[in-house]
């Protein structure tokens, strides 16, 4: 369709001539007409687009201290002590991590946080996890809150973690929450002196746990 327009109006001479062309993601097509058209005024062609479009949007790693490569900052443990420590582990990002040592028999490990969150987004997450000392088996999960409220929790599925493993979950953030920690904690109880190490925690906007990127 060419649109031509004039003062007073707009006059559409429709089918003069088409160009059709398929989108491709990431790549430019070009458009034309080889009709002549003589009008006095503004000559305007209107491209249509038959189908559907959805945007791909960027991925967000919403965790802003995801590899502890110089500070500490946003990450604690409870029940336990938690350090940061030169060297990674595999599947791991840079040259630190964290090391969490754990004060207490009961459950205990690393956590960060916190995050800001909308209730009823769809939220994912992936943490490397390596149990250094001990026999605890470990899980990562989002503790939600909105102020000192706990509003609900997304957990992940328990490892053993005697190798390096990449912890995931995934779910729905529950109603009125409006921040959330991601933590790192054993299943059950333990030894003092149970040691594990953490790298590379991505949280995402997302139903599925994507692969780490800084």
């Amino acid at each position: 369709t060419v649109s031509i327009g004039r003062e007073g109006g707009t006059a559409t001479v429709s089918a003069v001539s088409q160009s059709n062309a398929t989108l491709v993601a990431g790549s430019w097509v070009r458009l034309s007409t080889t009709k002549n058209v003589t009008a006095t005024g503004t000559l305007v062609l209107v491209a249509r687009l038959s189908g559907s479009m959805s945007a791909v949007l960027p991925r967000t790693n919403l965790c802003d201290n995801p590899s502890v490569e110089s500070v500490l900052t946003k990450w604690s443990a409870f029940n336990a002590s938690c350090v940061r420590t030169s060297g990674t582990i595999t599947g791991g990002s840079g040259s630190w991590s964290v090391v969490s040592t754990a004060t207490s028999t009961g459950v205990a490990g690393p956590f960060f946080g916190t995050i800001p969150v909308t209730a009823g987004a769809t939220m994912s997450g992936s943490l490397q996890c390596l149990r250094r000392v001990g026999s605890r088996s470990y899980y990562l999960r989002m503790e939600c809150y909105n102020g000192a409220t706990f509003t609900g929790v997304i957990n992940g599925i328990a490892q053993t973690c005697a190798s390096s493993t990449r912890l995931t979950f995934a779910g729905t953030i529950p109603a009125s929450s409006t921040t959330a920690y991601v933590t790192c904690y054993s299943v059950g109880g333990g030894s003092i002196g149970d040691e594990v190490q953490v790298d590379a925690l991505i949280i995402e906007q997302s139903s599925t746990a994507g692969s780490y990127f800084d």
